[in-house]
C-alpha cells in the first residue's frame, strides 16, 4: 500500500516514518513550501510569552533569535516538541487548537505583565489575537 503525503517537506518525515512502521510506503509531494521572509526579525523586549500555533512557527522563531529562555505557549504537543528540540526550555502545550491555546494563555498569563508575540505564517486559522484582546491582552504578530 502507498500513501501520498502533501505536507511541507519539514513536516513529512514524521508521518512517513509512522506510515512505514505500519507497512505503508509513503510518497512525499509537498503542496507548499515554507519560506522565512528575508530579513525577518522579532522584537522580544518586554514580552511575557511567545505563542506558537505550528511547528513552522517554532522553527522560524529558532532561526531569528538565539534566546532560548523565552516562555513559549504552544498550540499542541507536536509544536511544543519542535520548540523543545530547538532548545527552548520553558514550554507549555495547550494540547489542541487555537481556542485551547487562548484558554491556556488566559489561565497562565497576566494581561498587565507584557505583550504576547504570535509567531505564525502570513495566513492564520482562527482569531487568536481577537480572543486574547477580548481578555485584555496585547498581542503582536510576527509573520
Amino acid at each position: 500500500m502507498q500513501a501520498l503525503i502533501t505536507r511541507p517537506i519539514e513536516d513529512a518525515g514524521t508521518l512517513a516514518a509512522a506510515l512505514a512502521a505500519r507497512g505503508v510506503t509513503a510518497v512525499s509531494e509537498p503542496l507548499l513550501a515554507i519560506r522565512q521572509r528575508a530579513g525577518a526579525r522579532v522584537a522580544l523586549a518586554g514580552l511575557q510569552a511567545v505563542l506558537l500555533t505550528s511547528a513552522n512557527g517554532a522553527r522560524a522563531l529558532g532561526r531569528v533569535t538565539t534566546r532560548r529562555d523565552l516562555a513559549i505557549l504552544a498550540v499542541g504537543d507536536a509544536t511544543a516538541q519542535t520548540a523543545r528540540a530547538l532548545g527552548f526550555s520553558e514550554i507549555a502545550s495547550a494540547g489542541g487548537d487555537v481556542e485551547d491555546l487562548a484558554r491556556l494563555a488566559v489561565a497562565r498569563l497576566d494581561p498587565g505583565a507584557g505583550a504576547l508575540l504570535h509567531v505564525a505564517g502570513s495566513v492564520v486559522a482562527g482569531d487568536l489575537a481577537g480572543r486574547l484582546a477580548a481578555a485584555g491582552f496585547r498581542v503582536e504578530r510576527a509573520a
